[in-house]
């Protein structure tokens, strides 16, 4: 009897664990980090927002699809969908913030070009001009050939 009691209590045990699913998906908490990393950054509404918000639409229906206990993979392609959105996303606000940083370094390449140019049209102007001297007149001479 002992031993009936242990196998339907282990068979039980067993077809409960098979039957729950996990309260968490790895996946899915990973893509809700990033797309939450990538709405975070100021830049991301100018350079990136239709990648936030595909990644934003995917990650709900990632979201929907493990509340509504669908399959883990269609759970997890959905999640790697949001994924890559936000990664897409953060590629574009780093290239806008590259682009940002390559303007005002060129404006300030032409700041300081101007100051060396004016630096360089004021050091002229002070230096004394040096005095036209007379030059002697040269005398064309003609040569005279056999000419006495």
């Amino acid at each position: 009897m002992k031993k009936k009691l242990i196998t339907v209590i282990g068979v039980a045990g067993v077809l409960s664990a098979c039957a729950s699913t996990p309260q968490r998906n790895d996946q899915l908490e990973q893509a809700r980090a990033e797309v939450q990393t990538l709405a975070a950054n100021p830049m991301a509404q100018q350079a990136a927002n239709s990648d936030l918000e595909q990644a934003r639409t995917s990650l709900n229906q990632a979201d929907s699809a493990f509340q509504q206990k669908k399959p883990p993979e269609q759970v997890n392609h959905l999640a790697y969908l949001a994924l890559r959105h936000a990664q897409a996303g953060e590629a574009r606000v780093a290239e806008a913030a590259a682009r940002q940083q390559v303007a005002k370094a060129q404006e300030e390449r032409n700041r300081i070009q101007l100051q060396a140019r004016e630096r360089e049209t004021q050091a002229r102007r002070q230096r004394p001009r040096p005095r036209a001297t007379p030059q002697p007149q040269l005398r064309a001479s003609w040569p005279t050939r056999g000419r006495s």
